[in-house]
C-alpha cells in the first residue's frame, strides 16, 4: 500500500504542476462582462480572435467591464497591464482592449513584439477607429476594428527602423532581426574561429611524453588582496523624455512603460 502511495503522489504532483497550464490555455479572448454583445456577436469576435492567433502565434484580448477599473487612470492602465500579464505572463507576446463602460475609456496594453507592431501612431489609430464605433452604440464593429488594425500592423512586418522608447529613461530599444543569410554566416565563421583555436592550440602543446606533467605548485602564484569601496555622494537626475510622435528616424516608435508587477508594456487610451 505505502508502495501505491509513494509511486502516485509525484504523479499527483505533475497534474497539480500542469493544471494552471490548461487553465490559461482553456481562458476565453473575449470576456464581455458589461453584456454589450449578442451571442452570434460573441462568437463572430471570438473566432476573428483566435484566427489572429493561429496566424501570428501572438493572442489577442478583448475585455469589457463596468465599474472594475480604477477612476484614476495611471491606476487603470496597470490594471489592465497586469490583467493581459495573467493571461500571458510577463513580456510575452500579446494584447489586451478593454472597455470600460463606466468611465467610457479605451485601455489598449501591448507586450512583447506586439509592442513592436504597435508603434504609438498604430496606437492612436486603433484607439481612435474602435472608439467611433463604440460611441455610436456598435460594439462588436468596435471590436471588430482592434482586430482589424492588429492584422495590417502584422502584415506590414517589422525592420530595424521598429524601436521602443521607455518613457521613464528615455531608453531606446531597436528591432533586432536576423536574416537567414546572416545566421547562417554567423555559424560559418563561428565553426572556422573554433576549428582555428583548437588546430593552434593542440599544435603548441603537443608533448611527445605522455608522462609530462606540468609542475603548477612550484609556477603558480596566488595573491589575495582586500578593496572597500565606500559610498560618498550620490545624485539623482531627472529629466523629461520626448513622447515620439508618428514614425521615428525611418520607423515606428513605441513608447513603454513599467507595470507594478515589473513587465515592460506599450499601448494607450482614449475616451468613446
Amino acid at each position: 500500500m505505502k508502495r501505491k502511495i509513494i509511486l502516485f503522489f509525484p504523479l499527483l504532483l505533475f497534474l497539480l504542476c500542469l493544471f494552471p497550464t490548461l487553465a490559461r490555455g482553456a481562458e476565453s479572448s473575449l470576456t464581455d462582462n458589461a453584456a454589450l454583445l449578442t451571442s452570434s456577436e460573441q462568437q463572430t469576435v471570438t473566432q476573428q480572435l483566435k484566427a489572429f492567433q493561429t496566424k501570428t502565434k501572438m493572442p489577442l484580448f478583448i475585455v469589457t467591464s463596468s465599474g472594475e477599473l480604477p477612476s484614476d487612470s495611471d491606476e487603470a492602465r496597470d490594471h489592465v497591464d497586469e490583467a493581459l500579464a495573467d493571461k500571458i505572463g510577463y513580456n510575452q507576446n500579446g494584447a489586451m482592449l478593454w472597455i470600460d463602460m463606466t468611465q467610457r475609456k479605451i485601455y489598449l496594453s501591448t507586450s512583447g513584439d506586439v509592442i513592436y507592431y504597435f508603434t504609438d501612431k498604430h496606437v492612436d489609430d486603433t484607439i481612435k477607429a474602435v472608439s467611433s464605433q463604440l460611441t455610436d452604440g456598435h460594439y462588436a464593429a468596435g471590436m471588430e476594428a482592434f482586430v482589424s488594425h492588429a492584422k495590417t500592423y502584422y502584415d506590414e512586418g517589422l525592420s530595424e527602423k521598429n524601436f521602443q522608447v521607455d518613457e521613464a529613461t528615455g531608453k531606446i530599444t531597436r528591432y533586432k532581426k536576423i536574416t537567414v543569410l546572416e545566421g547562417a554566416l554567423a555559424f560559418l565563421i563561428a565553426a572556422l574561429c573554433t576549428g582555428a583555436f583548437l588546430f593552434f592550440v593542440k599544435r603548441r602543446y603537443s608533448l611527445k611524453d605522455t608522462g609530462y606533467r606540468y609542475p603548477y605548485r612550484q609556477n603558480g602564484q596566488l595573491q589575495l588582496t582586500e578593496k572597500e569601496d565606500r559610498l560618498v555622494n550620490s545624485f539623482i537626475t531627472t529629466r523629461r523624455i520626448i513622447r515620439p510622435q508618428g514614425k521615428g528616424p525611418g520607423g515606428g516608435g513605441s513608447t513603454t512603460h513599467t507595470s507594478s508587477g515589473g513587465g515592460n508594456f506599450g499601448g494607450g487610451s482614449g475616451g468613446f
